[in-house]
């Protein structure tokens, strides 16, 4: 039955099980352009999708205005006006801003396969197929045919539906971006033909001839290149412009085709007469005498620069979709454990700092196998604390602070402990050549870089062996960009045009296959044996860089070396010198704190330390418990430490009335989460500017107790709340 094809926010089922169009959810507003359009006639199914759309947990941006309907003839009518599946009614129009269509596996009107169809006929937009678990092969093959993804219901949640989505979409706006400048590009073949030539029967191509427009191509006259008598040599070849790399295979494509009289083409890469250089393309074939000789050869060469380029960029975003898609399931699980497991961390710390305090105060020194014991405990800790935050790294829920640093100073610093890490039968060589080496990123992280990539040199040279370690700063042009992706497998970017510095690590270890070079930077990826590496260290400098806007080259040949060089943007001005506090700088007070922790373990060694150093405590282990102890001292509380994530109450509601006093004390929050303390997710934005400070777990005594410290000597508090 034909229906019209009007805004409602209500659901009918009668006409939706009737194959009537309909739409859910509030009319569209200017500020969400991106439309869904939900094909399916089961309207449980249409509010499930419209739910998971909706949630508050989707993504700022991911928005989406979601059209439905439960008939394929009635998008296909309006899609087309002109369709015989439906006569047009009077007022109906297009589908208007709808991005991406959302097509049931299961309807009952027509044959998934048919339905994608039509709607790859009639609409230019991505389609997604969503089914249930029993239908995943037909969505799969449904993929095959052209569609864009596909879902299985049972297994996706409203984050993973509308990243689909908007990939979906960013996708096509690539592929139709890439279409147009193609069909540029053959517009203005059309109207310059190339350039033709003729060369004699060298196959390292002696110009006979070359057409007017020859010097526009390569820089050079075409003078130059034309033999004037027989026995005396042009003054250059056009051979020679061949970049040494595509020489020889260019060469063999024009010896085999003259050899065997059939035609040829070869793409290669030549240098310019401005210092830059060109991709050409060269359609050709034999030239024989009247005996059937082969005399020499003619054809058309092509400037394909441009398409070469956009191809490369084409190739880098599709390279970034896909690695996003398999960091994503990684991502959460780091996320989400990530909080438990650095209170463990937190708890282990806080003891062991605590028992190396009570050993201290009764004499005991390093030399006693006690303290050396715990020392290497408190270090193991760290080092599972590290780990954890190579997790979120890699997965994007690590927060960096960066600053301005000399990368030549970060490499300077870490000399001694590269050969303590490293080990005595190996030789490290610095070069540091780059006179601008300033970079804006997290020093921790650029350190992370580089210990990195030496352990990875290391493990590749069992034997021992020669680490080189250089800086340089260059410029990049267009060009540059793609030599060096012709030079390596590139990583990350792509690379605006400017000034960089140069990183490279490199070895002479065994090297790896092509195949190994595309896999290195997945997580949990590695080809060490069990229980020798994690395979998250080259995926925590994948995170890294890319998050820099910078990219990484990995060069690599078998049983000669692998280097890899990491290109960061560079920054013009030095960094300012700046003196921090000490390690060992423990300040004392005398103060009031509230302690807020849900977990025992560690509000007792923390209970210990802070009174230990000067300062009253009182504990809670839940949000309920500390405002009871609020209400019962009212004006004695001068700083509450408290972690974020709690179970029972939500995090907000003991800030909000700490805000709301009229003698409102510090208010300092933990997490095991670094995405909590960067963001203070849990902590609603109109309040969260009001809290004095955020501290990530796990966190060593002295540096707790310089951020109480801080907080406490800080300016007045920010005003309560209304």
């Amino acid at each position: 039955m034909a229906s019209s094809w009007e805004p409602a926010g209500e659901i009918d089922d009668a006409e939706t099980d009737r194959g009537r169009a309909s739409h859910l959810g509030a009319p569209a507003q200017a500020s969400v352009p991106d439309g869904v359009l939900v094909i399916d006639d089961r309207p449980a199914n249409v509010e499930a999708v419209v739910a998971m759309l909706g949630a508050s947990d989707v993504a700022p941006g991911d928005g989406f205005h979601v059209v439905a309907s439960g008939s394929i003839q009635d998008v296909a009518r309006l899609l087309d006006p002109e369709s015989r599946l439906a006569p047009p009614r009077p007022g109906e129009s297009g589908l208007g801003g709808v991005k991406v269509v959302l097509l049931s596996a299961e309807l009952q009107e027509m044959p998934l396969l048919a339905a994608l169809h039509l709607l790859q006929l009639l609409a230019p937009v991505p389609v997604v197929v969503i089914a249930a678990a029993e239908h995943e092969v037909l969505a799969l093959r449904a993929c095959r045919a052209g569609a864009a993804d596909c879902v299985l219901r049972d297994r996706i949640d409203a984050t993973l539906l509308a990243r689909t989505l908007r990939i979906a979409i960013e996708r096509r706006q690539e592929e139709l971006a890439i279409a147009e400048e193609r069909r540029a590009y053959r517009a203005l073949l059309t109207r310059v033909h190339g350039v033709a030539y003729r060369t004699s029967a060298d196959p390292r191509l002696a110009v006979e001839w070359v057409g007017e427009n020859f010097e526009h191509v390569v820089g050079y006259p075409r003078a130059l290149f034309i033999r004037r008598k027989p026995d005396v040599p042009p003054a250059m070849r056009f051979a020679d412009l061949i970049v040494d790399e595509d020489a020889a295979t260019v060469h063999r494509v024009v010896r085999e085709a003259l050899r065997s009289g059939s035609a040829y083409h070869a793409e290669f890469r030549i240098r310019h007469a401005d210092g830059g250089g060109r991709w050409l393309e060269m359609h050709g074939e034999p030239l024989t005498d009247a005996r059937g000789v082969v005399v020499g050869s003619a054809g058309v060469l092509v400037d394909i620069s441009v398409q070469k380029e956009a191809q490369h960029a084409l190739q880098v975003k599709e390279g970034q979709l896909r690695q996003a898609q398999r960091l994503e399931a990684v991502g959460r699980l780091a996320g989400g454990i990530a909080h438990d497991f650095n209170n463990v961390l937190g708890a282990m710390v806080a003891h062991t700092e605590l028992a190396l305090s009570d050993l201290s105060d009764a004499g005991f020194t390093g030399e006693d196998v006690a303290v050396q014991e715990l020392t290497d405990l408190l270090t193991s800790a760290n080092r599972a604390g590290h780990l954890t935050r190579q997790l979120l790294l890699f997965s994007r829920q690590q927060v960096p602070q960066p600053v301005v640093l000399s990368m030549n100073r970060v490499l300077g610093d870490l000399h001694q402990l590269l050969r303590r890490t490293l080990g005595v039968n190996m030789e490290i060589r610095q070069s540091l050549r780059a006179e601008h080496p300033w970079v804006l990123a997290d020093r921790s992280q650029v350190e992370q870089i580089v210990m990195n990539l030496a352990v990875n040199a290391r493990d590749a040279m069992p034997s021992g062996g020669v680490l080189t370690i250089c800086t340089d700063t260059i410029e990049l042009t267009p060009w540059d960009r793609l030599v060096a992706s012709a030079n390596g497998v590139m990583f990350g970017g792509p690379l605006a045009p400017g000034r960089y510095v140069a990183l490279t690590v490199a070895d002479v270890g065994h090297g790896m296959t092509i195949e190994m070079m595309h896999r290195i930077f997945e997580p949990f990826f590695t080809t060490k044996p069990i229980g020798q590496g994690t395979g998250l260290g080259l995926s925590t400098v994948y995170g890294v860089v890319t998050d820099a806007r910078g990219a990484i080259r990995v060069r690599s040949r078998l049983h000669v070396g692998t280097d890899f060089t990491v290109y960061l943007p560079a920054h013009a001005a030095p960094p300012t010198a700046t003196a921090g506090p000490s390690a060992e700088d423990r300040p004392r007070g005398t103060e009031t704190i509230l302690l807020v922790d849900d977990e025992e373990s560690m509000r007792r060694p923390l209970e210990r330390m802070l009174q230990k150093y000067g300062y009253t405590v009182h504990v809670a282990g839940s949000v309920g418990e500390a405002l009871r102890v609020l209400a019962t001292q009212q004006h004695a509380i001068d700083l509450v430490l408290s972690d974020v994530m709690m179970p029972g109450l939500p995090g907000d509601v003991l800030v909000r009335a700490l805000l709301t006093r009229t003698r409102r004390p510090r208010i300092l929050l933990m997490s095991g989460n670094a995405r909590h303390v960067g963001a203070a997710q849990d902590v609603e934005e109109d309040i969260a500017s009001l809290v004095d400070g955020f501290l990530e777990k796990p966190i060593g005594i002295a540096a707790l107790l310089r951020a109480i410290r801080a907080t406490l000597d800080g300016a007045p508090a920010a005003p309560a709340l209304a």
